[in-house]
């Protein structure tokens, strides 16, 4: 596209003469560029500064081999978003497009960038299942943006999300999977998570469901280049929130902790989930309840490990189980940072 195309578009936007499906685009576009005021009421001197803007963005993406040796060096996701839009311009024949009262059920706005990326944002009312190259899923959240290269790095492999989606990685210890979002990066090996991160807040939200995720500040260096730092390690049933304003993370465990899914080939550790006890030991019952849920469980006072407990807990969650045990046990849990600490005066 050159610039007297995209001055010629952005006119026809304001004059009302581009079809319904320039339109969208325009508007999908402006949208990542973090501008507050209305495109039709901008005066001559914004819409030129609207104009350079998206302009330069343009440039920085016609060199193909600099962009997949560094596909984060434009800054941030919306960079690399609205060239790709805008580069779909040219190719509208190969987009799919639906809009207000014609979506369908598993509709999304799909765009092949010509640097190879994809964008698929789910403007549909429930999730959408996407598959990646080297087979792993994404569960993309409505009203959520996934942006994802046709084919990977042969050393790494690098998604970016506006938004909420669980991901399911393959594992592949040589080529690590990166995550990018406004405000962190993610780094995973072969594991499943959820992420929610919205333009619009300062909060990223990283719960890990199996295997273990490191999450990153998202910062960038004097030449616009991501760089890796104060990173926090997530394990199963751990839930990461990064504060951009404050610069801070926080780990605690999740609301409702699930077992944690064995790996296929693996031996099997005993676990059924079944917890029927006849005059079972704290201390034979704990140590299961860990390896189960990868939560750290500590005894405050060791006479606890001799009391015994009688009793079907095999249907409750883990809190509704150590509420039980501690009602047996005269004692109490509470629960600090990733750790459950469980005190009483025991049962001698």
């Amino acid at each position: 596209m050159s610039r007297k195309a995209l001055h010629q578009l952005l006119q026809q936007y304001l004059d009302g003469t581009c079809t319904n499906e320039e339109k969208k685009i325009i508007e999908y576009w402006y949208k990542l560029l973090d501008q507050n005021a209305s495109l039709a009421d901008m005066g001559d001197e914004e819409l030129k500064n609207v104009e350079q803007r998206l302009w330069e963005n343009i440039s920085k993406t016609r060199n193909v081999k600099q962009i997949k040796e560094s596909p984060v060096r434009i800054i941030w996701i919306r960079s690399i978003a609205a060239a790709a839009c805008l580069a779909g311009i040219l190719i509208l024949s190969t987009y799919y497009f639906h809009f207000g009262n014609k979506l369908s059920p598993d509709a999304a706005l799909v765009i092949n960038s010509a640097n190879g990326y994809i964008i698929k944002e789910n403007n549909t009312n429930k999730a959408l299942t996407i598959k990646l190259e080297d087979k792993s899923e994404v569960l993309l959240q409505p009203a959520s943006v996934l942006t994802y290269p046709k084919n990977f790095d042969a050393h790494e492999r690098k998604v970016f999300l506006s938004g909420e989606a669980f991901f399911k990685i393959s594992k592949n210890v040589k080529r690590p999977f990166y995550l990018y979002n406004k405000n962190t990066i993610i780094k995973v090996v072969g594991t499943s998570f959820n992420v929610i991160s919205k333009d619009d807040s300062e909060i990223t939200e990283v719960t890990v469901r199996t295997g273990k995720v490191i999450v990153f500040e998202n910062k960038t260096n004097a030449g616009g280049d991501n760089i890796i730092t104060n990173g926090v390690v997530l394990t199963p049933n751990q839930k990461g929130v990064y504060n951009s304003g404050k610069k801070n993370f926080e780990k605690k465990l999740v609301d409702i902790p699930l077992p944690i899914p064995q790996e296929k080939n693996t031996k099997s550790t005993g676990l059924s989930g079944k917890f029927v006890l006849s005059e079972a030991s704290l201390k034979d019952i704990l140590p299961l309840l860990e390896q189960m849920y990868g939560i750290e469980i500590i005894v405050e006072n060791k006479d606890l490990y001799q009391c015994q407990i009688t009793g079907d807990i095999s249907s409750e969650n883990l809190y509704d189980k150590l509420d039980l045990i501690c009602q047996s046990v005269k004692s109490n849990y509470m629960i600090d940072g990733t750790k459950i600490y469980i005190s009483g005066k025991g049962c001698k």
